[in-house]
Parts: structure tokens; sequence; C-alpha cells
């Protein structure tokens, strides 16, 4: 198997971020969350991507074709089962509370992945760089049986602060785990109008850059 984890989205509003039944309910009549019930493409490797409102192609007409986690599947020629859920991450629960990133493993790992990729959040950007660090390396340590694990960085949001220090935890945790760090911090993609989640256009640069940046 192979891992990639990728720092992303924050949704710092968080109109869905309610712990309960209906908040959950909005979250997925609001587009909030894509989950891994069937492989968006088809190809000769299967992989999970999971993540955040990004993986979930939050905004996005159509987001099981346009969001970068597909695209990146085209690319690389995968099969490839999406499992994304606004708000969450590697500390934060999203609109159910109970949807941290560990708490999915299960899940991702019942699809039989040869490669598995893990976008973290800057939805974590509220908790605090030791907890965040324990967090990162929990992570790590379940998926410690896969071969390759490559960790990809946030990029930068103008509106919101501290991509950096996600990007340094995590590339630290990605050293202590003996595994592939890739910066994505120099990417300027395009948003919405919320100036935080890609266009269609920026789900196409993350993934290409992604895709070139993995060789």
């Amino acid at each position: 198997m192979t891992l990639v984890l990728l720092a992303g989205s924050t949704s710092c509003t968080r109109p869905a971020d309610v712990r309960s039944t209906d908040g959950c309910q909005l979250s997925r009549e609001q587009g909030n969350e894509l989950r891994p019930a069937y492989a968006v493409t088809q190809g000769d490797r299967a992989v999970v991507v999971l993540g955040d409102s990004y993986t979930a192609g939050y905004g996005l007409r159509h987001a099981a074709t346009e969001g970068w986690a597909t695209r990146l599947g085209l690319a690389r020629h995968w099969t490839t089962y999406v499992d994304g859920v606004g708000n969450s991450g590697l500390t934060s629960g999203g609109p159910c509370g109970d949807s941290y990133y560990l708490n999915r493993i299960p899940e991702v790992l019942a699809h039989g992945p040869r490669t598995i990729v893990v976008q973290g959040s800057l939805n974590d950007l509220e908790t605090d760089s030791a907890a965040l660090a324990a967090a990162a390396d929990q992570l790590l340590e379940a998926v410690a049986d896969v071969p390759e694990v490559v960790v990809l960085g946030p990029v930068t949001l103008p509106r919101v602060g501290g991509a950096e220090r996600i990007d340094d935890i995590l590339h630290e945790a990605a050293d202590r785990a003996d595994r592939r760090y890739i910066p994505l911090l120099d990417l300027r993609l395009p948003m919405q109008e919320d100036g935080m989640h890609p266009t269609p256009e920026g789900h196409a640069m993350l993934a290409a850059a992604v895709a070139d940046r993995l060789g």
C-alpha cells in the first residue's frame, strides 16, 4: 500500500458543524460529504482518498467528477474511492462529531487499497501544536503496515493564517515516521466566493500539482 497525507482546507465558518443528527443530515444535503460507496475512477491500483471538504468537493456541481481526488485518480490511472467529510480532520470530528480521520481508517481499509490518500486539514488550526503532532503520529502509526507513505502539506489561503504551522507539524510527523513529505504552500488556487474552497479550476490545479510532485 501507499499512503499520501495532504493538509488542505479549512471551513472556518462551519455552518454545519452541529453535533446532532440534524447537523449530520444538513452536511450531507449541502454536499459536504462524499463517501466511498463506489469507485469514482477505474484503473490498475485500488486507492482510497480520505479527507475533508476539499476531498468531498464542497461547492462543486459534480463533486464526484470535478474534485481533485477524482482528477488525481484519472491522472494516475487508479481505481479511486473517495471518503470526504467537511469540517473533519486529524482532531476535528466534523458535523457528526465522530468523523476524525482515525475513526474512518477501518472503512478505508475495508476497500483493500494498495494506496491510501489521507488529506490532512486546516480544520485542525485551533488545535495546539503538541496535540496535533500527537494526532498525526497516531494516524501514521495506525497505517504503519502501509509500505509507502507520502505526506502532502497544505495550500496557502489568503484569508486564513497558520498554514505554515500545519505544514511544519505534518512535515515533522512524516520525518518521525520515515515517510516522504511534499510541500504545497506555493500553490495559489482559484477559490469559490467563500475564499476557502477551490473552484473546479482550482481542483484541477491541485490534482495536477500532486500528480506532478508524486513523480
